[in-house]
């Protein structure tokens, strides 16, 4: 009796944060409990009202889908959050896709499966399809799996871009924001692909490693890549020398003069004491 004592104080102490309007830290309690004993915090958690239980559920979903200005503060991780949220309701996207991404964070391995995994959330027959950001991150998940898989990382590009081309701003937002940690390799995965497309374009020796695909970008694509890459990187200088070499070779010569007087600008402010 006394180990279910403390779960079920941690319960009626959730309660009464919540009846306060205290969603942070009502969560917090009740994810406490679930830590402790998890069969209880759940039983508890089915008896509230609905309304009580989703605003507990969005607040799950809040600190998974946040930068961490929102966390819980008492030593509880996103990961106890995601295994939280997914047993009050199962197949929950929010966490579904936090577990994917902590995969890919953490080995890159089980590719494949993530990208069946998202490719079968964005094609659902059984339910409606996923609107808005959460399509947009499904996707860039989709992404990142696909061009971590040996097999189809020139598709992985290409799905990047499709994104991008739909959906612009938010798609810059959320790979920013969630696939922070394999910036370098997306950044290197395009510029690769570009270099063994325009091979003109190698401008320096760090740009001469080109990828092992065979699969090249036309005109329209390399232009939407480039443009991509600098939205990601707005300050990578880089990338701009890139994107000047990549006008210049088709024919922009104003623009590019541009971009390359911009670049020498930039230098010599930095030159001058």
């Amino acid at each position: 009796m006394t180990a279910l004592f403390r779960p079920a104080e941690l319960c009626a102490d959730g309660d009464k944060f919540l009846q306060l309007g205290d969603l942070e830290k009502a969560t917090s309690f009740y994810m406490s409990a679930f830590r402790t004993h998890a069969t209880l915090a759940v039983s508890h958690m089915r008896n509230l009202d609905t309304s009580s239980c989703e605003k507990v559920i969005a607040t799950l979903e809040g600190w998974l889908d946040s930068d961490g200005d929102n966390q819980p503060k008492e030593n509880l991780h996103n990961g106890l959050a995601a295994v939280f949220l997914s047993t009050l309701r199962p197949n929950n996207l929010t966490a579904t896709v936090f577990k994917m991404e902590t995969l890919l964070r953490s080995d890159g391995r089980n590719c494949e499966e993530i990208f069946a995994r998202c490719t079968s959330l964005l094609e659902s027959k059984r339910g409606p399809h996923p609107k808005g950001r959460m399509r947009v991150l499904l996707e860039i998940t989709r992404a990142l799996a696909c061009l971590f898989s040996q097999r189809h990382s020139w598709q992985g590009l290409r799905l990047y871009l499709q994104t991008y081309q739909r959906n612009k701003q938010e798609t810059v937002e959320l790979v920013q924001k969630r696939q922070t940690a394999h910036l370098p390799k997306i950044k290197k995965a395009f510029t690769d692909t570009l270099m063994q497309t325009f091979p003109c374009l190698g401008l320096d020796s760090k740009w001469t490693e080109t990828s092992k695909e065979t699969n090249k970008m036309d005109v329209e694509d390399s232009s939407a890549a480039i443009e991509f890459l600098l939205a990601l990187s707005p300050d990578d200088k880089d990338i701009q020398e890139l994107q000047a070499a990549f006008l210049f070779l088709t024919g922009r010569f104003v623009d590019s003069s541009e971009v390359y007087s911009a670049l020498l600008n930039q230098g010599d402010c930095q030159k001058t004491p």
